[in-house]
């Protein structure tokens, strides 16, 4: 029996509003820990971009109604 993945975040593209410069970014699905300085998955925080809740989240940023940065793409991360 297979199990089934856990997503715990996604890669994607940002683009800024106000100079249309590009930059590849983190988003996580878990919790800051104050204590270890990670998400609730073990990645840095310093590698981290953003935290969501979910993709749910994640693809409100691809509207593009943020006044300082859309999400172009994304791809989803699992454990």
């Amino acid at each position: 029996m297979e199990t089934e993945k856990e997503a715990i975040g996604a890669w994607g593209l940002v683009r800024w509003s106000d100079t249309g410069e590009e930059l590849q970014a983190y988003y996580s699905f878990g919790e800051y820990d104050e204590e270890t300085d990670c998400d609730t998955y073990g990645i840095h925080d310093s590698k981290i971009f953003f935290y969501c809740s979910g993709e749910s989240e994640l693809q409100s940023f691809m509207i593009g109604d943020d006044e300082h940065c859309t999400l172009k793409w994304y791809e989803v991360q699992y454990r």
